[in-house]
């Protein structure tokens, strides 16, 4: 793109040169169809990309982050910087235009409309304007420059709306530039309200000097009050004479909202000057910034301050969280100190949640000592009370007197199991409608909360002001703790404290709250009371809604008990138990079995990806216990000479994971000479130090070196890396002349092959289109990979003469990338039909949704500080060397005109053998390092080439240094740019947060997923059917994690596999029906998924059953603790799709059965919405060996009708409820109750225990829609199976979006 550019403009200077990222960015807008107007400070040149900085910045928890701001520049300030922006972005468009020539609104686009762009901004009508003078001469106006900037900005966003509405950008440039309206509205009128404004109140916040007048200083959070101290103190119940005057303003003179934080009266005694630093508002306040901390300091020197902090990491046993103790407690001291005060906020400790104690800064002895230490209080409130629209819990220490009967003065209290026992009362006296959890349209929740509410922030400051009234000179000064508000003189603050501790008490048995007389009220907060109750033991059940923080759960009072038992999910990538037939587990020499995963129900062996003898398949502490002394020394040394080199090559290894993880360090830290000792020292190690030293050609490893190692460790596969003749050393086979091998050790054993296309074999194939018109850049790459020993050109005549008939030139598809270039693709499979012949013996395993929430579980469990980070191996199969007698079948051209034919030499994405040998050999080298580090604690997973290691405790990052090294020294080739990690990170496509113990998509592949049915709708559902089958392909993919949808996807999977991939028409009713629901709950919903343990509740709750009858179908059930019971008929009026037209039923066993579940979970309380997830056994009956709805609950979807509307209602209303659901078929005779009860014989059952319910009673809204379009479907169905004849196109496989 960018060459195309320079043939026209000449060579672009890295000023001028869009960077590669803002070039992706476009292109992915262009693609898209939906181009943009980026704000100046996003337009990004290669110069400035190079500029990158590390910047931490605080996130909603608490936690801090540290980000990258590469893609951020600053905004221009004069106008030669403006003009080189406006170059880069005119640069970026012209590329565009040369790439994607068949985008119609970039056709006939020239740099012209963006110089007349340019020069309309800062020539005489905007920028330069000129206004007539009394003398009849032309003066410059010099408009302000943000008012330049902001109609600038308006302008090309106005331009951008004008191309989607059908203009080019040319056209669209050129007319908004003479828009009047435009100019009018967001220049001529700004401009000239700011010149009348501009004598009426200053720009700047304004500071009183020491003489009483302004200084005239920025002064941009500490309030600093200043009095003249010569009043006296007045009764409590008149207003201090030296507040007189003073009123609280609510913005800022730069129209920010500031609550009673700026004193405007400018004739008061007191001034209020505000001084904020606060990393969310701006990159200038980064607290690892030296300069800034000598800013704060000396500030705070100057005496008479108050200090207000809040938002402190509080990361359980977090190494570094003492730094945050230090500087909370220090600044607070140092404000004390400088006669001053502080308030430190921060959410109250609400104690066990989840069967854990989160941190909090309330169980920091540093900040508990400040209350003796500067005779401070501490106190809780609930938000509400002081105007909030939700409780949220809020804890404050101050050295400013309180006497409030809102502020509950107590530190928080706990029973013996550590459940929260006060001071703030379990209600707080209001009833809520607001929640916390989950969106409001495209709005989180939590925004309302995240500001202080207008009487808190009110409150705070008449705090202030009254002790700001007590400063200045003579005796005031010694009674500057504040004056008196209440009724009656308030406890000094300490004292205070004290009394009201005294009033809480510890007792298993009995719960006092300090509470207030006013709280005394009967209302009681939806979601937000807490039920707490005590068992005979002396345990005790707390109760309440995840609204306010507090959900307990312990004790075993209620008749069940709560296993915590997890449900995990198969991934469809890898399904297997951690064991196969031919697997010795006794051989690995561990302690026990791997770790247990769980997700949807199912449960397995962990799966690292390095195979089933991998040592980190194990927790640390049951690696390597019964492996020999000789190995455990190996193991040791190795890791030592691996230390060593990390102390030599990294100072700060802290500093250095944070600046590898956002992408700050480009190449190893480990020089080529560091490499080269180490390796000397590793060799030393073993047998043969000279034949250890071999690094075979063609390949990157030092397999002999490796070979040795593994053999003393006796690593079943060790012999491939040397000793085989087909080795990796002298190159493998790649499985078309023989079987590839089998490992038992391994791999578990393939029992299923995919059946591939069907094609007509042509051993000399033509490229795809995408590949003829990248010849060019393809024949690049070739030539790259031939510079790396990779690829070899030759003639097709030679190759002949070679390989005879066993030659094979492959088509070629290529992939445009945004920066030009191209990533190649190889069809092994049609037309050559080398896939076809390849057959696999082991079964390749990889690590899915249970894996990944796995390593989040086991590093959250160890209550320890986490460390993250996702690495990239390059070129994984092409680092695997193959047999030369097989280079034949990887052959292909650049060109399909031309006879040059370029062979490939290694592992070649696109044959099926290729990830086979890589998969080998990594699991090699990942055993490895696994069995250097022995049973210190880390945790890896590798899946293809991206690998991923989790880290804890206090050697974290000294660890992921060596763990790094240790495949470095292998040989190992990491993409060092795409590092990624830290607190989270994404691997293999979704998202994981440690810090939150929460496992999800990207929130950028699920709002793919949202506008794909957004842009459907928008084109009345008619859509590509190849279209259609990559938006399922996806759905799929995000329904291993978010497994709600999977019920969902049944419609739309029946719809796919009947239509061509060729077809364009609009999608049947049932499947828009279907799409509506997945979006409306894609949008109230949130990509992640807890990795905590759900409730599970074993053993059955009740018990269901249906009879079908001719006519009439009869759903019962009873519920085993309460013996409640219901039972009602089905007419084929309210049911139709039950009954045929004879009005038998009996052909709907199944669904009926499984209808009579739904209505047993309505009947008896289970569907009520929740944010808990549940797990819920419940038995039904079959009349016949039926156990459809058994297996239903594993696969969790199915095509046949009714079952498919049923199952995804039932799906519907589980998924609000949190709710997993197992299914457990019981004989008939084994529940003779619920038989009983379908053929109406109530006489065992109570009749007040009868719960009144009918077919109306139960939300079947979704079912009554699909069974509405059910007809239309299928006759759909019919047509698009008919018109496609069952045969399906050859695919373009490899034409698919950006994701």
């Amino acid at each position: 793109m960018l060459r195309a550019v320079e043939a026209l403009h000449g060579a672009l200077g890295d000023s001028e040169c869009p960077a590669a990222d803002y070039l992706s960015l476009k292109a992915e807008e262009t693609e898209a169809n939906e181009p943009t107007a980026s704000p100046l400070d996003e337009i990004i040149s290669k110069l400035a990309s190079a500029s990158s900085s590390i910047q931490s910045t605080v996130d909603g928890t608490g936690h801090i982050r540290v980000t990258r701001t590469k893609t951020k520049s600053k905004m221009p300030s004069t106008t030669e910087e403006y003009r080189k922006v406006m170059k880069v972005e005119m640069f970026s468009w012209l590329a565009m235009a040369s790439r994607y020539k068949s985008k119609h609104w970039l056709h006939g686009l020239t740099a012209d409309p963006f110089l007349k762009f340019v020069e309309y901004v800062l020539g005489d009508r905007v920028y330069g304007i000129q206004i007539p003078t009394s003398e009849g001469a032309q003066q410059k106006l010099r408009p302000d420059w943000a008012i330049v900037l902001a109609y600038e900005q308006k302008l090309r966003k106005e331009a951008m709306r004008r191309v989607m509405e059908g203009h080019t950008l040319a056209d669209a440039l050129n007319s908004v530039i003479k828009d009047a309206d435009l100019k009018e509205a967001y220049f001529t009128t700004p401009v000239a309200l700011k010149a009348s404004l501009s004598d009426a109140q200053p720009n700047k916040w304004q500071r009183f000097n020491s003489k009483g007048s302004f200084s005239g200083k920025s002064s941009p959070s500490f309030a600093k009050g200043k009095g003249k101290g010569k009043g006296k103190s007045k009764s409590s119940n008149q207003a201090d004479s030296r507040l007189k005057g003073l009123n609280l303003a609510w913005r800022t003179p730069d129209n920010r909202e500031l609550c009673f934080a700026w004193q405007a009266e400018a004739s008061g005694n007191i001034k209020l000057i505000l001084k904020e630093f606060d990393i969310e508002r701006s990159p200038d306040h980064d607290l690892t910034n030296v300069a800034l901390w000598t800013e704060i300091l000396e500030t705070l020197d100057e005496g008479s301050w108050f200090i207000i902090q809040g938002k402190i990491s509080t990361a359980p046993s977090r190494p570094e969280t003492s730094a945050n103790e230090g500087m909370a407690q220090g600044i607070s001291m140092r404000a004390a100190n400088s006669n001053g005060f502080f308030i430190l906020e921060h959410p109250e400790d609400l104690g066990v949640v989840d069967d854990e104690h989160p941190g909090s800064i309330w169980q920091w002895p540093e900040i508990l000592e400040l209350i003796p230490k500067c005779n401070a209080c501490c106190f809780a409130i609930h938000q509400c009370r002081f105007g909030a629209i939700t409780p949220k819990p809020t804890r404050l220490l101050t050295n400013l007197q309180v006497s409030d009967s809102r502020c509950h003065m107590s530190l928080p209290k706990f029973d013996r199991s550590g459940f929260y026992k006060g001071p703030l009362p379990r209600k707080c006296g209001h009833r809520h409608s607001h929640t916390l959890i989950g969106k409001t349209g495209a709005r989180w929740n939590t925004s309302p909360s995240a500001a202080y509410p207008p009487q808190m922030c009110q409150f705070l400051a008449n705090l202030i002001l009254h002790a700001a009234a007590s400063f200045g000179g003579g005796k005031e000064k010694s009674n500057h703790r504040g004056t008196k508000r209440g009724s009656t003189a308030p406890l000094p603050a300490a004292k205070a404290l004290k009394s009201q501790a005294g009033q809480v008490h510890n007792s298993p048995h009995e719960v006092h709250l300090v509470q207030d007389s006013d709280e005394e009220e009967t209302t009681q907060c939806d979601g937000a009371a807490a039920t707490v109750e005590t068992t005979g033991d002396g345990g005790s059940t707390v109760q309440a809604d995840t609204t306010t923080g507090i959900s307990h759960v312990s004790g075993d009072s209620s008749g069940f008990a709560i296993t915590g038992q997890f449900d995990d999910t198969t991934t469809g990538i890898s399904q297997v138990s951690g064991e196969s037939p031919g697997f010795d587990m006794r051989a690995c020499l561990n302690a026990g079995a791997p770790i247990q995963v769980e997700w949807d129900g199912a449960t397995r062996g962990f799966i690292d990806g390095f195979g089933l003898c991998s040592p980190t398949r194990w927790k640390p502490r049951q690696r390597g216990v019964h492996r020999t002394p000789a190995m455990i020394q190996l193991a040791a040394d190795t890791f030592d000479i691996l230390a060593e080199c990390v102390d030599e090559c990294i100072a700060d290894v802290r500093k250095e994971s944070f600046r590898l993880v956002t992408g700050k360090i480009q190449q190893s830290p480990f020089g080529e000479e560091a490499l080269r000792k180490l390796r000397e020292k590793w060799a030393n190690l073993l047998r043969d130090p000279a034949e250890a030293k071999v690094a075979d050609s063609g390949q990157p490893f030092y397999l002999r070196a490796l070979a040795q190692w593994l053999g003393v460790y006796e690593d079943p596969d060790a012999h491939w890396l040397v000793d085989e003749s087909d080795s990796f050393a002298s190159g493998v086979y790649i499985g078309v002349d023989q079987p590839l091998p089998r490992s038992p050790q391994v791999f578990p054993e393939k029992d299923k092959h995919r059946k591939l296309d069907d094609t007509e074999f042509s051993p000399i194939a033509d490229n795809y289109p995408s590949a003829q018109i990248s010849a060019v850049e393809l024949e690049k790459k070739f030539r790259e990979e031939e510079a790396l020993g990779r690829m070899h050109p030759s003639k097709l005549g030679v190759l002949k003469q070679e390989f005879g008939d066993k030659l094979r030139v492959a088509s070629m598809a290529a992939i445009s990338k945004p920066d030009g270039s191209v990533r190649p693709l190889h069809d092994a499979t049609h037309s050559v039909m080398v896939n076809h012949e390849i057959r696999y013996q082991d079964k390749i395993i990889c690590p899915g949704p249970s894996e990944i929430a796995g390593v989040v579980r086991e590093s959250t469990d160890t209550g320890e500080a986490r460390f993250c980070v996702s690495a990239d191996i390059k070129a994984a199969h092409k680092l695997v060397k193959v047999r030369p007698s097989d280079w034949g079948y990887l052959c292909c051209r650049a060109d399909s005109s031309s006879d040059v034919v370029w062979v490939n030499r290694t592992g070649t994405s696109g044959v099926s053998s290729a990830p086979y040998w890589w998969s080998k050999l990594a699991g090699l080298i990942g055993r490895f390092v696994g069995y250097i580090f022995h049973d210190r604690w880390f945790m890896q997973m590798i899946y293809v080439d991206d690998l991923h290691g989790s880290f804890v405790g206090t050697n974290k990052f000294r660890f992921l240094w060596i763990w790094i090294l240790a495949y470095e020294m292998v040989g190992t080739p990491f993409g060092y740019h795409k590092f990624k990690g830290g607190f989270s990170s994404e691997f293999v496509g979704f998202h994981i947060r440690y810090d939150l113990a929460e496992v999800g998509i990207s929130k950028r592949r699920g709002d793919w997923l949202v506008d794909w049915i957004m842009k459907a709708a928008s084109n009345r559902y008619v859509v590509p059917s190849r279209d259609f089958v990559e938006f399922l392909g996806r759905l799929g993919f995000v329904a291993q994690l978010i497994t709600w949808l999977k019920p969902h996807l049944s419609p739309l999977f029946a719809w796919a596999s009947v239509t061509s991939r060729s077809t364009v028409g609009k999608l049947p009713e049932t499947v828009i029906l279907t799409l509506q629901y997945i979006l409306r709950e894609l949008q109230s919903e949130t990509y992640m998924v807890s990795t905590r343990r759900p409730d599970s509740f074993e053993g059955d709750q009740f018990r269901t059953d249906a009879k079908c009858a001719d006519g009439y179908i009869v759903l019962a059930g009873w519920e085993l603790g309460s013996r409640r019971w219901f039972s009602f008929r089905l007419t084929p009026d309210e049911a139709p799709f039950l009954f045929k037209e004879s009005g038998q039923s009996q052909w709907s066993s199944t669904s009926s059965e499984l209808l009579a579940t739904f209505a047993a979970l309505g009947a008896f309380g289970w569907l009520t919405a929740d944010r808990h997830r549940k797990s819920l056994t419940i038995a039904f009956c079959g009349g016949t060996d039926n156990k459809a709805n058994e297996s239903l609950t594993i696969k969790r979807a199915t095509t046949k009708w009714p079952l498919m509307a049923i199952n995804m209602q039932l799906s519907s209303a589980l998924s609000k409820s949190r709710l997993s659901l197992r299914l457990k078929w019981r004989p008939r005779e084994e529940n003779t109750e619920a038989d009983d009860l379908t053929n109406e014989r109530f006489s065992d059952f109570d009749p007040s225990k009868r719960v009144d319910i009918t077919w109306k009673d139960l939300d079947v809204s979704i079912l009554q829609a699909l069974v509405q379009t059910r007809e239309e479907f299928e006759k759909k169905k019919q047509e698009a199976k008919e018109a496609s004849d069952g045969r399906q196109p050859r695919g373009k496989k490899f034409d698919k979006s950006p994701w």
